[in-house]
């Protein structure tokens, strides 16, 4: 485990460089205009989409930066094994998706006290949650794709099957609508039951992500 967190830490400080306070304030520009503007409960929706994606186009960075660089040549001269590069990487990206919605939950909650609002704790958490799964699980689809085909040939791939959202949206969002509205009705009535499953499903389709992108990288030549 020494060995995967040692990865984790090489991922930061790859990355480093461009995580600057620049680029914070420039994502965080538009969150604090929507909070000022809005209403707060469609400005909290909207800071933590903005600030997951965020945490998704970063989390790609040490891909980027890796083939660039061909650091993964260099993994294999320093003998770190290719499960704790793969592992390493996972950890890297859930790690920097929670500091993602938590930057966002502290901006929300700021927003609400500047603006002397009443600030629901226990509702803007489940919201963190749900994008928090909904980004992993998104980047549970990518993770293996990148290892597979790199960070150059899966940028087009990656972001392939999510242009055709809105074509989903538009043909079945009535039906879609409804499911999902049922959907959170279940979970209200029965909220315990409710997150133990979301807690079984997400780790399940973590760990399957995992064992693919090991199986794909296993296989490439560096």
């Amino acid at each position: 485990m020494n060995k995967v967190l040692s990865f984790v830490k090489l991922d930061l400080i790859t990355i480093k460089p461009y995580l600057t306070w620049k680029q914070l304030l420039i994502f965080s520009f538009a969150p604090i205009a929507l909070i000022i503007n809005s209403a707060m409960t469609t400005a909290t929706f909207t800071v933590f989409m903005i600030f997951g994606m965020f945490g998704m186009i970063f989390s790609g960075y040490p891909f980027a930066i890796g083939e660039k660089s061909t650091i993964d040549s260099l993994y294999i001269v320093l003998s770190i094994k290719r499960n704790t590069v793969v592992f390493g990487r996972y950890i890297f990206v859930l790690i920097f998706n929670l500091f993602a919605v938590l930057f966002a939950y502290g901006l929300t909650f700021t927003a609400f006290v500047i603006q002397k609002q009443a600030f629901d704790f226990k509702q803007t958490l489940i919201t963190m949650l749900i994008f928090f799964t909904v980004y992993t699980i998104i980047q549970a689809v990518q993770l293996p794709i990148m290892f597979k085909f790199g960070y150059a040939k899966a940028k087009f791939l990656v972001f392939l099957p999510f242009a055709c959202i809105p074509a989903i949206i538009y043909l079945f969002g009535g039906k879609l609508s409804e499911k999902i509205s049922e959907l959170f009705s279940w979970f209200a009535k029965n909220q315990s039951l409710g997150v133990m499953l979301a807690a079984a499903v997400w780790l399940a389709l973590m760990t399957i992500s995992y064992r693919i992108s090991l199986s794909f990288y296993n296989k490439r030549d560096f």
